[in-house]
Parts: C-alpha cells; structure tokens; sequence
C-alpha cells in the first residue's frame, strides 16, 4: 500500500510507506460496539457460538468492599483480556483496578476501555448488551501499528460476541506526532475534504453520512453558511465559492471556524479542532464518519484513507493540490468517484479496495 506525493521543497516524487512515514504522522482509534452476555441461568440462542457469553457482566466487589456493577464488570473484562494477550489496556477512570495492576494513567501505550452514552445496547434473542468504547493509544503509522490494531480487532472477536449496530462508529484521530499542523496543512486538508465530501460518502453506508454525531460539512458546518455571504452569489456554484473561502483561510483559527458545526450540540464528520487550536489535549484531526466494524481489513483501510489525506495535504506541493480541487470541485461521483479520488491522492491500493465495496449491508454478531 503505497501513497505518493510531491515534496513541497524537493518538487519531486517521493513514496509513502507505512513502514517510512514522512513527516511522521501519528493515529489513533476509537472502536464502538455492543458486547452480548448471558445470565447464567439463560438459554444461549448460539450454542454453537464457542465464545462464551457467561460471567461477563458478573457483579463484583473490590477489597475496600466497593460494588462493581455490570457495566464495569464488562469493561474490565475486556481490559483483562486484552492485557492478558499482551495488551495493555484498563478501564478508563477505574482508579482502583489501575493501582492494582500497577498502572500509570499517564501511560500512552495503554488502550482503554470506556462506556459511550450514544451506543444504543438494546439488543435481542435473550441476550444483554453493553456500549463499549475501546480507544487505542497514539502510534506512529508504521505496518506494525496498523497490526497491533488488527490484533485488537482480532482478540475481541474471538472472545466476545460483539453487535456493531447503526448507533456504534469507528473514529480515526490523525496527528503530526506531538506538533499539530500548521495552517497550510490544515487549510489544504479541510480543502480537500470540502471538495470529496460526496465521494467519500460513497464508502460509508447512510446512517453514517447525516447523524446528529457526523453532519455534512457541506450542509452544517460554518462554512456551509459563509458561503452566501459572498458577492458573487449568481455566478459562482456554492461548492466553489467553499473552496475559494477555505484557500483564502490565512490563519490556523479562521480555518477551525469555517469546520465547526453551526449547532453545537451536532459534531461534523471532520473535527479538526482538537487541541489545534489551544495546544492543549489531542492535537489531532478527527474523522467520525467511518461505520464501526471489526472487521481487519476495512479498518485498516479506512485508516490509510485518513492518514493518506493528511499527508497529501501536508507533503504535497499547494499549487498542484489547489489545482487538482478545482478541476474536480464540481464533479458528482457519477463521473468521479472516490475510487478516482483516491488514485489522485495517491493510495492505489485503498482505490482497488474499495472499487467493489461501495454497497453495505445490516449488521450482525462478529
């Protein structure tokens, strides 16, 4: 999987690998799911299903006699399962069990497991769900990183029965190490995004291209109104007149404005206001549009996706990138879609990837 792009100061090819990264972009997860349990005394609907429901949820009591109720129960369930395996991970705000295991919190490396209030885990056939949130630490990306994702993915399907429904996402957080992005990049990324929105929808399925936790940038965003406050109302589509807005964006912060949601409470699909603007926190990019799953290789590639834009956008000449969104700015996904798209940024490999995924289908137990 390879991306190539023009060096800004070089103006020549130059390969990106995840094995070589340039410059030295870092990402993280955020995986969403219900985890299936059963009473003991409960039918089990899958007896054929090897992995086993029971005890999951069991309510428990620590040493100081402090109850541990089944929600918490799952999660550190799942912590000591993954740590078991030689990740490790711990509850999220579980003082008690991250002193026990002779954690520290501010620890980096660690995944956490944490509760999502936004996860429907109603669930069906006598079982009982629980919303896990799983975030992963920050990693270089690197192939390595990218396996020790799959190897997560891989634990918890292998121990649990697990639902990714409608309500549940698969978040990708995108950084630039410790530095944050200048306003060049960020300018140029959010371009980007302005321009693909449409095709990039062609790779999630509908629950996830217009909910309240991942609004359209077109149609919610700041700049989604900015754009009739323009003088050339008649003449110029509104989709260029975004473009020319966010290219003439001269600072870090008008560019976090034009991103930012006209409501509030909403959340666009690209947050890029985390930590960028103060320095404090994650100081990354955030795209919330990917549907959770499980599944190895379509996590994978969605993060490729996310990390391609970034660096396209960081390590490619401006002038070749502003002229590629404008010649494009106003093609629909019949004529260019994001297999086209993402051959012009330079990830072939996510291009054949999904050339035969642009259909999705319901969930089920993986």
């Amino acid at each position: 999987m390879n991306a190539s792009a023009r060096s800004k100061d070089k103006g020549r090819e130059s390969t990106y690998d995840a094995d070589t990264p340039k410059p030295r972009l870092t990402f993280g997860v955020e995986l969403e799911f219900v985890v299936l349990t059963l009473n003991h005394e409960d039918h089990d609907p899958h007896e054929d299903d090897p992995r086993n429901p029971y005890g999951i949820d069991t309510v428990t009591y620590d040493e100081d006699g402090t109850k541990i109720d089944s929600e918490r129960s799952v999660r550190r369930h799942i912590a000591a399962t993954l740590t078991k395996a030689g990740v490790q991970a711990f509850v999220e705000d579980d003082e008690d069990e991250i002193r026990r295991l002779g954690f520290d919190r501010t620890w980096t490396f660690c995944w956490q497991t944490t509760d999502d209030m936004t996860v429907n885990s109603r669930v069906g056939e006598g079982y009982r769900g629980y919303s896990v949130e799983l975030n992963s630490p920050p990693y270089y990306f690197q192939q390595s990183a990218i396996e020790a994702v799959q190897q997560v993915c891989g634990l918890l399907t292998s121990n649990y029965r697990i639902i990714c429904n409608d309500s549940c996402g698969l978040h990708v957080h995108v950084g630039n190490s410790n530095e944050g992005f200048d306003t060049d990049t960020l300018k140029l990324l959010v371009a980007c995004l302005w321009t693909f929105e449409p095709q990039i929808n062609q790779i999630h399925p509908a629950h996830r291209t217009n909910n309240k936790w991942c609004r359209s940038f077109r149609m919610s965003s700041e700049l989604s109104t900015a754009v009739f406050d323009t003088n050339d109302m008649d003449s110029v589509p509104i989709e260029e007149r975004g473009l020319e807005i966010i290219l003439g964006s001269n600072t870090l912060q008008n560019v976090i404005e034009l991103a930012r949601p006209i409501d509030r409470a909403c959340r666009i699909r690209y947050n890029v206001s985390r930590g960028l603007e103060t320095g404090v926190g994650k100081r990354t990019i955030e795209y919330r549009q990917g549907a959770a799953t499980l599944d190895l290789q379509t996590i994978s590639n969605w993060i490729w996706v996310c990390v391609g834009f970034v660096f396209y956008a960081d390590n490619s000449d401006p002038a070749v990138v502003e002229s590629f969104l404008r010649k494009h700015i106003n093609d629909k996904p019949a004529n260019f879609n994001i297999v086209d798209v993402l051959k012009g940024i330079g990830l072939p490999a996510q291009a054949q990837f999904y050339s035969s995924r642009l259909t999705h289908h319901a969930p089920e137990i993986v």
